[in-house]
């Protein structure tokens, strides 16, 4: 659990860095940050079980709420590569809520993914939350899906993420509008037919009057 102390310090630090500067060197005690950031790196490396990582992770980003939070309020839109590696380890937590909220302010401001990725961040943000609601239905709405579809609308992407995230917002849909869930999934046979929508789109189809 973080301190209230740790707390203010990161929300003072946040707001140092969201601020517009045109020097090249960070603000202080961004580097402490990052030196922290690259240790808790180092300790996940050590770990072979993926569970026994994610369990560590989450633990370890119990000291950066902080951080997270008090960057999204002031949505500074400064490059910071904390924020950019809390996107994929807010979806390996659980984290949904917050997860979604640091993939829209790092799109939002063109950021860049975490270093280690090889796709840019519209791609990893589109898979982290396809892959998210395919594997768990309720960590993302129906509303959240259709934000990100709408966030990545006029990104350049792989077909095979474009249709896992048709897939996710189709199949979320199936029970509050069918209609709709049948044109996204058939959106996402589309782009990749081997999506994994082809049943669910055959069973809303059988059991959907035609409009």
């Amino acid at each position: 659990m973080t301190s209230p102390a740790r707390q203010h310090r990161q929300a003072i630090l946040a707001e140092e860095m969201s601020k517009p500067s045109t020097s090249p060197r960070p603000v202080a005690g961004a580097e402490l940050l990052w030196a922290q950031l690259a240790e808790h790196k180092r300790l996940l490396k050590q770990i072979q079980s993926h569970q026994q990582r994610n369990e560590k992770k989450a633990e370890l980003m119990a000291e950066w709420h902080g951080h997270i939070d008090a960057v999204l309020q002031a949505d500074g839109g400064q490059d910071d590569r904390v924020m950019s590696q809390m996107l994929p380890w807010c979806f390996d937590v659980g984290d949904y809520t917050r997860g979604l909220a640091v993939g829209h302010y790092l799109l939002r401001h063109r950021l860049p993914p975490p270093e280690g990725f090889a796709r840019d961040l519209p791609a990893l943000f589109a898979e982290l939350c396809a892959d998210a609601a395919l594997k768990e239905p309720s960590a993302l709405d129906a509303e959240a899906l259709q934000g990100v579809v709408d966030a990545v609308a006029d990104a350049d992407m792989v077909d095979e993420i474009r249709a896992k995230l048709y897939r996710a917002l189709g199949e979320a849909l199936q029970e509050s509008d069918p209609s709709a869930a049948i044109d996204w999934l058939n959106r996402a046979i589309d782009y990749n037919p081997k999506v994994g929508a082809k049943a669910t789109l055959a069973k809303l189809t059988k059991s959907t009057p035609p409009a």
